[in-house]
């Protein structure tokens, strides 16, 4: 009776320690690699999200300042100037009316174009104040630039009045009637920014995103 009561009461071996052991390891790992995917996916989620409304706001303030080109203040009395755009595919420089609802409205010239610091390149935008029968101050006098560092890559291109899209465009041009800023960031494309640009006073232009295809 003695021994039988020792061999039922008796504890676990080593061998099935180490499998318990081992079983809660191998469930411990899992939770832990499934822990690590789903926080690195809520990481990624955010930064996507910070780059759209980042896009949205990049899209939004082109279109107000693009849409609506000035002449630019010229000294004395002489003929009325044409809209200032002057533009190829990797960087492009207008004349325009800052949106007062930014907090420093009037006319601004803007440049927008990519810049590499190091190795990584980043859009960067760019404002000087004009004043009426001055010269224009230096650039980010006034209001500092404007980077976007998720932003690696520019392509603009310029329709003219025939419906043939250029790669350049110049001051002394009438204005085309259409622009198309395409980014992109780390090899992905966003969709293309279409502006439709006019002088100040003119209609209000259309402006809207499109993906491929004819514009």
């Amino acid at each position: 009776m003695c021994h039988r009561a020792d061999r039922h009461s008796r504890g676990f071996t080593l061998v099935e320690v180490v499998v318990a052991i081992s079983l809660v390891a191998a469930v411990m790992l899992g939770m832990a690699s499934a822990l690590r995917t789903i926080g690195g996916t809520a990481e990624r989620l955010d930064r996507r999200a910070a780059e759209a409304e980042q896009m949205r706001a990049l899209g939004s303030f082109l279109r107000t300042t693009l849409q609506t080109l000035a002449r630019a203040p010229a000294p004395g009395v002489q003929p009325p100037q044409r809209p200032s755009l002057l533009g190829d595919t990797g960087s492009i420089e207008w004349t325009g009316l800052f949106p007062s609802r930014y907090g420093m409205g009037g006319l601004h010239r803007f440049r927008l174009h990519m810049q590499v610091d190091g190795n990584t390149p980043t859009l960067v935008l760019e404002f000087a104040a004009l004043r009426p029968q001055s010269d224009a101050l230096p650039w980010n006098q006034i209001a500092p630039e404007v980077r976007f560092d998720g932003i690696t890559g520019l392509r603009l291109r310029y329709r003219d009045r025939r419906g043939e899209w250029q790669d350049q465009w110049s001051a002394e041009q009438e204005l085309p009637t259409l622009i198309d800023l395409a980014l992109s960031d780390e090899g992905r494309s966003w969709p293309s920014i279409i502006v439709a640009p006019n002088p100040v006073g003119g209609t209000q232009a259309p402006f809207r995103f499109a993906v491929g295809g004819e514009r």
